[in-house]
């Protein structure tokens, strides 16, 4: 018999459904122990600027980290990318794969490379495990690879798209002097990525005792029961807005080479089961490295949004099927190849800002904040 889980989705097991949710997060939070721990990087091991995520064979995302905010939906591009350069037949047990490229792969700037390990259960593709982390140097003009004043992507360092960085279990020693080469230390580069496929093979192993203990059925239909019901809790919190429309805008203080401040707009709106997220009237493309490539803007949008509408959100898919966000082209929120992309993180925080003001906007009264 279905039951209904606090007046959301009906599910077909609400204990079964938390009971597997929380065993998800800890095969991702048990991953990013490994990889903060092991890391030879100041990056991820001090900074823990670094994270990880678990997809199902279509690419939806079940669980990940939390701890960063602008990773939060950065590794879904890379398994989004993944599913189209290559066919389930093409991808093999024992394989890995890594990109970084924001335009190819789904990236969000060219330091965050990201591995990506599907996991096979009894000879059947059933997951990938991907974990991001922010290596030191990746090459470009600059040491560490992000300046504020680089005009193309160019400038920034190495551009990896989908490439296989281990297949059927052996690592392509190559690809990996490739890489690595093009970076100002080498070593540290190789271990790090080495740390990277490292740390999932380790949630590879997890994911497979957790299906050898309750079969893929049972799990595949409390996934199921977990993405329905984070879909319809949104949903209910978004029935309960005051206002089904706001609009907000913020101001970032320079393009990274120029002197004018450049705006960034938003209009969010409630329709047919989504948010819709307009930034139509965002500044044009930055002459420097302050644009935002897609990936880092929906990471930024989905942060927003679980933040303020409901932190007790279940980080997976069903947040995503409820967003919707349209941008025009050639903008600082929407750039075109070949523009750089390494300072995105500062416009992600204003963008952060003007999506707060408008959702503040549009809250119950009594969650509302200040918008001033």
């Amino acid at each position: 018999m279905t039951k209904k889980d606090s007046g959301s989705a009906p599910v077909s097991d609400p204990i079964a459904m938390e009971v597997y949710n929380n065993r998800l997060m800890t095969i991702v939070e048990g991953m990013l122990h490994i990889l903060v721990r092991s890391s030879f990087s100041t990056n991820v091991k001090e900074r823990r600027d670094c994270s990880v995520g678990l997809f199902d064979a279509t690419g939806r995302v079940l669980a990940q980290t939390v701890h960063t905010p602008l990773h939060l939906g950065s590794t879904v591009g890379a398994v989004s990318h993944l599913l189209k350069e290559f066919s389930p037949e093409q991808i093999s047990e024992g394989d890995a794969f890594m990109c970084n490229d924001p335009y190819v792969a789904g990236g969000t700037h060219l330091p965050d490379i990201t591995v990506v390990s599907p996991v096979f259960y009894n000879g059947k593709l059933s997951f990938f495990l991907a974990n991001i982390a922010h290596h030191s140097d990746v090459g470009g003009v600059v040491p560490g690879s992000i300046s504020g004043t680089a005009e193309t992507i160019f400038a920034e360092g190495i551009r990896i798209p989908i490439v296989r960085l281990r297949h059927t279990g052996k690592v392509q020693n190559d690809i990996v002097r490739l890489v690595t080469l093009n970076t100002r230390d080498p070593k540290e580069r190789e271990l790090d990525l080495g740390v990277q496929l490292a740390t999932n093979d380790r949630g590879i192993v997890m994911a497979q005792e957790l299906l050898d203990q309750i079969g893929d059925d049972r799990l595949t239909a409390a996934i199921a029961d977990m993405i329905a019901h984070t879909r319809h809790r949104l949903l209910n919190q978004l029935a309960a807005f005051t206002s089904k429309e706001a609009d907000y805008e913020a101001f970032l203080d320079d393009d990274g080479i120029g002197d004018e401040p450049v705006r960034i707009a938003v209009r969010i709106s409630v329709s047919s089961g989504k948010l819709l997220f307009d930034f139509s009237g965002t500044g044009p493309q930055a002459a420097g490295a302050m644009n935002v490539p897609f990936n880092a803007l929906q990471a930024t949008v989905v942060y927003c949004v679980k933040m303020m509408i409901d932190p007790g959100l279940m980080p997976n898919h069903g947040i995503f099927d409820c967003i919707e966000i349209q941008t025009p082209g050639r903008t600082i929120v929407s750039p075109a190849h070949p523009a750089a992309v390494g300072a995105r993180s500062i416009t992600a925080n204003k963008v952060a800002r003007a999506v707060i003001g408008a959702l503040a906007q549009m809250l119950p009264q009594e969650r509302g904040i200040a918008s001033g």
